[in-house]
Order: C-alpha cells, then structure tokens, then sequence
C-alpha cells in the first residue's frame, strides 16, 4: 500500500481510540487481578467486563454476547475471557 492509500486520521479519532484502548486495558487489568476468585467460583465460564465491573458472566461464548448485545454494552473496550481452570501450557 502507497502511503497515499492511507487513510488519514483527524486528532479526535486518534485520541478516541486512545482512549479506548486505555479503557480496555482497565478492564483486562481488572480481570488479571480478579482471576484467582472469578476461577474459583465460575470455572469454564465466559466474563466480561465494562468500566471496570462484571457485566455479563455466562456459561457460552454466544450467550455472552447475546447478553452484552441486550444490554446495550459497546464491545469496543470490554475485556472478554473463558476462565480455564486447566488453562493449557503455551511453549512459545
């Protein structure tokens, strides 16, 4: 792609997405640290969470969004996860 082709970005959407992403870093922060209890009491279960709190927490990935979807939360910036009791080992 010719860096003509690029689409260019004004100083709002940029900072927008910014803070988007700053947004979900939360949440998946939030996550991390919660992990050792959400595990304990939902084992195999989907979380999802928003403005850092729980805001849909189901035993299937589409009952997830579908819950997310009825309550109106943006998908932008919410941090979903399985919590895997046995998660499996990655040898990178």
């Amino acid at each position: 792609m010719e860096k003509s082709q690029i689409p260019s970005m004004t100083q709002e959407e940029a900072e927008r997405i910014a803070d988007e992403i700053i947004k979900y870093r939360a949440n998946v922060d939030f996550i991390e640290t919660s992990l050792p209890q959400l595990l304990e009491a939902h084992p195999k279960h989907w979380v999802a969470v928003s403005g850092q709190e729980i805001v849909a927490l189901t035993s299937s990935f589409e009952e997830l969004f579908r819950e997310l979807d009825e309550k109106g939360i943006d998908r932008t910036s919410t941090a979903i996860r399985f919590l895997d009791p046995n998660p499996p080992t990655l040898i990178l």
